[in-house]
């Protein structure tokens, strides 16, 4: 793409320097520098700081921390289960929650006892830990396979273990299935209420690998009344492992998959990422953005256990559907605080040249990366260059302004401009060679109540397409 004054190579440069302040300060990039885990756990705790739990194997589980969601230190190891513990091995997916002053965190193991998988819960007054298993023995053990826990805390307080029954011991007509269940805990957390609850099956192509099928991971999530149970789904060692949901107006169902599943996973043709999945979900320190955070395959040519952690932008469309904004490729905002850059761009008037009925597509905050719904992008109705102009009320401090290409053929080829912020022009310009890679100017911060964005279609008379627009701002 050319830019407006200077050379590609120059815009490359210029971005990765950043004269003015560190380019950490405004952008991360994934994977993240976690590797050899799997099924990531994030907690925001109370001393401030973000935690990280994951599946680590050698039989113990590592930590890490971080103060905003993107660099994080190593803790080492903060459960380590002592000789002559119930389970042997296979210790898979921790989850911390903090309840009544103490950290718990539940998990899966290999029970000695028939070698099979069962849930487990250990306690720490520390999210560092160390934690210590509370009951020397399985949570529960309904007589199968139990493994991905996940603790959901309803509104009127009752507590919910949503998990998943493994596949390994579920056959249903020769077919291996993980189903996924529900079950009431007691308040200490240390017990079960009643019998387990059935809700989910693997029911769409997607999630099935021959012999095999997969609901697993679960996590819930409620909004505006409603339930969103969040699942993986086919083999965790596969390119196609994945995301999906179904939602429900009760904790204990019944759940209807979303036609849009899978909505986290890698697109046909993709080489660059493999196998997104197993996901917890987490809010930026400010509590304005959702993080999904998950893991993808270390080697994408080489699908295995060795997994790392990405993290991206998620949230609800107005329809209220759910999106994950990835698996992401290029720079994307650092998740925001309440003193720092974010996303200004929902908060202003969208005005667009062509199909000025579909400008409020370009800031609802989701990206497009699946082709199967172009409907949820703005195209222009008009051949030709085109213009979009974003308005604030009040002027805010702006200091960079991201445009992300649709999924149709050619999107990614469209020159963007950034014609015009606050009566100076820029052409600090980064080029999207990925989907899910933004055209990104970049800028000393400026207060200004609008930006204007130039696009150029790739080719002669055809519609120019964008899926977002991000503008990194501030009020002042």
């Amino acid at each position: 793409m050319a830019s407006c004054s200077t050379d590609t190579n120059d815009h490359r440069e210029l971005i990765d320097m950043l004269s003015y302040q560190d380019a950490s300060a405004l952008f991360f990039t994934n994977p993240q520098r976690i590797v050899h885990i799997g099924d990531p756990f994030v907690l925001m705790s109370a001393d401030g700081y973000f935690y990280m739990y994951a599946t680590s194997g050698g039989g113990s589980f590592s930590g890490w921390r971080s103060y905003d969601l993107v660099n994080w230190t190593r803790l080492g190891v903060v459960f380590q289960p002592p000789i002559g513990h119930w389970g042997m091995g296979d210790f898979w997916a921790p989850e911390v929650v903090f309840h009544r002053g103490r950290y718990y965190m539940i998990y899966s193991a290999r029970w000695r006892e028939g070698s099979t998988l069962r849930k487990g819960i250990a306690v720490s007054d520390s999210p560092a830990g160390p934690f210590v298993d509370a009951l020397d023995k399985p949570l529960f053990d309904f007589g199968w396979a139990a493994i991905d826990g996940h603790l959901f805390f309803d509104d009127c307080g009752t507590i919910y273990m949503y998990f998943s029954r493994d596949c390994s011991e579920n056959v249903v007509n020769g077919i291996h299935e993980s189903h996924i269940y529900v079950v009431q805990m007691a308040d200490d957390l240390l017990s079960v209420i009643g019998e387990p609850i059935f809700l989910m099956r693997p029911t769409q192509p997607w999630e099935a690998r021959g012999a095999w099928r997969w609901n697993e991971g679960p996590w819930v999530i409620k909004h505006e009344g409603l339930y969103y149970l969040m699942y993986s789904a086919n083999y965790f060692a596969s390119r196609e492992y994945g995301v999906g949901y179904a939602v429900s107006d009760s904790p204990l169902g019944p759940f209807v998959k979303s036609e849009r599943n899978p909505i986290l996973h890698a697109q046909h043709g993709w080489t660059h990422v493999s196998g997104p999945g197993h996901h917890s979900v987490v809010r930026s320190r400010d509590g304005r953005e959702l993080f999904a955070v998950y893991h993808t395959h270390t080697n994408p040519a080489n699908p295995s256990g060795n997994r790392q952690v990405r993290i991206d932008r998620m949230g609800f469309r107005e329809d209220g559907s759910l999106f994950i904004n990835g698996p992401s490729a290029g720079r994307m905002p650092m998740p925001s605080t309440e003193d720092g850059f974010r996303n200004m761009a929902p908060y202003a008037t969208v005005e667009a040249t062509a199909s000025p009925h579909r400008a409020h597509l370009l800031t609802d905050g989701a990206i497009s990366f699946d082709p199967r719904f172009p409907e949820q992008e703005w195209i222009s109705d008009e051949t030709g260059v085109q213009t979009i102009t974003l308005r604030w009320e009040t002027p805010i401090l702006v200091t960079a302004v991201m445009a992300f290409p649709g999924t149709r053929r050619g999107a990614m080829q469209n020159q963007v401009r950034i014609d015009s912020i606050a009566g100076g022009r820029t052409d600090f310009l980064d080029t999207p060679t990925l989907p899910g890679e933004a055209s990104i100017a970049a800028f000393e911060p400026r207060m200004t109540d609008y930006v204007t964005l130039s696009i150029h279609p790739h080719s002669e008379n055809t519609p120019v397409c964008l899926s977002e627009i991000f503008v990194l701002g501030r009020e002042e």
